[in-house]
């Protein structure tokens, strides 16, 4: 009864000995999956980080390369700025020069237009003497129709006269001859002051077309000169138009590109902080999975020395009973003491050899574990 109990006891606690060995190799399983799991997710998460810090060396040193080329860029574009510049001012200069020539031709014209007011009140004076001599020639004629009215009036008067009086003497013939003679001579010197008259106005005909003609070349002349001056007012406003034209737009060409290049810098800035975010979080990660493991390590000890402990307790409820089951067998069954002892420390001394080569198990696998936490 003794040795059934004893087999029973021993048979249970060998189950339960194979099953805390089954638990463990589980668990030791689990673990090294565990390990090779977090290990595995540590290189790739390591392999990562490599990457995307070499990804981010070789972005800050694109940026480098496009800043120092940009900055060349705009240090031409600053060097081209400065050359038109120069050329502005030169065209300022130019124009101050030309506004001055300008001025000055103004200067002249106001003179000329003076002048030509001059010269008109001149023509308007003339003119005015010119009608004064035709109105003057006018009344001449206007006189010398008049004579010869009267003229005619007298030689009909004369003639009706001598028709009268040639019936009567032959004396007053002679005197109506000197008479008529004495009004042919008046009548002559009449016709010279006519005719000199008419040769004063058409002098003044022509004087007055002449200096017309020449005031209108004058007037030609000027406005000629105007136009000219005009025209050449013109093109150096349209040429400084254009230079002010062409400088804005290089400045709106060189401002695009500021901008174009700040945005570029804004933009792989952003992108380099974000792979710097990105590699801190990695690193954070890291950090937890390392501070994960290091937990999980510390629980694996924790339940290996529980487990050790309870091996022990077992160990020793082992002996105890062995040492009360042997003390019942020699009480009980003393004929079959030699074989009863015989089997109970063959078996006692497997189990106890099994009960040292787990212990030893256990201490290697505790050593593997903090060989392992040192390590990593």
């Amino acid at each position: 009864m003794c040795n059934c109990e004893l087999k029973r006891v021993n048979r249970q606690f060998e189950e339960e000995i194979s099953e805390l060995k089954q638990k463990n190799e589980e668990f030791t399983t689990k673990k090294q999956q565990k390990k090779k799991e977090l290990q595995s997710e540590l290189e790739g998460l390591r392999k990562e980080k490599k990457e995307e810090s070499k990804k981010a060396a070789k972005q800050i040193q694109d940026l480098n390369n496009s800043l120092d080329e940009k900055l060349k860029e705009i240090g031409e574009k600053t060097d081209q700025i400065r050359q038109l510049n120069g050329e502005v001012r030169m065209f300022k200069a130019d124009l101050d020069k030309l506004q001055a020539k300008s001025m000055l031709d103004e200067q002249k014209l106001e003179t000329l237009t003076a002048e030509l007011e001059t010269a008109m009140e001149n023509f308007a004076r003339s003119h005015a003497e010119a009608a004064l001599l035709r109105e003057q020639g006018e009344a001449s004629d206007k006189r010398l129709k008049d004579e010869r009215i009267s003229w005619q009036i007298t030689q009909q008067s004369l003639e009706s006269e001598l028709e009268a009086l040639q019936n009567n003497a032959v004396s007053q013939a002679d005197l109506l001859t000197g008479q008529l003679k004495d009004l042919e001579q008046k009548n002559k010197v009449s016709s010279e002051e006519t005719r000199s008259l008419q040769t004063d106005l058409e002098t003044a005909k022509q004087a007055q077309k002449q200096l017309a003609e020449q005031l209108q070349s004058t007037i030609q002349s000027m406005q000629q000169q105007k136009q000219d001056m005009l025209a050449e007012h013109e093109r150096l406003s349209k040429e400084l138009k254009e230079a002010h034209a062409l400088s804005q737009s290089l400045r709106a060409q060189i401002r695009p590109i500021g901008s174009q290049l700040e945005r570029r810098y804004e933009e792989e800035r952003y992108r380099l902080s974000e792979a710097l975010k990105k590699i801190t979080d990695l690193e954070n990660s890291l950090a937890t999975s390392s501070q994960t493991i290091a937990d999980l390590q510390l629980e694996l000890e924790q339940q290996f020395n529980s487990q050790m402990d309870m091996i022990s307790a077992l160990k020793k409820k082992f002996i105890v009973l062995k040492g009360g089951s042997i003390s019942n067998t020699t009480q009980c069954q003393s004929s079959v003491d030699s074989i009863g002892w015989t089997s109970n420390s063959s078996e006692g001394t497997n189990s106890v050899d099994e009960e040292e080569e787990e212990h030893s198990e256990g201490e290697e696998n505790r050593t593997a574990v903090i060989t392992t936490k040192q390590s990593s």
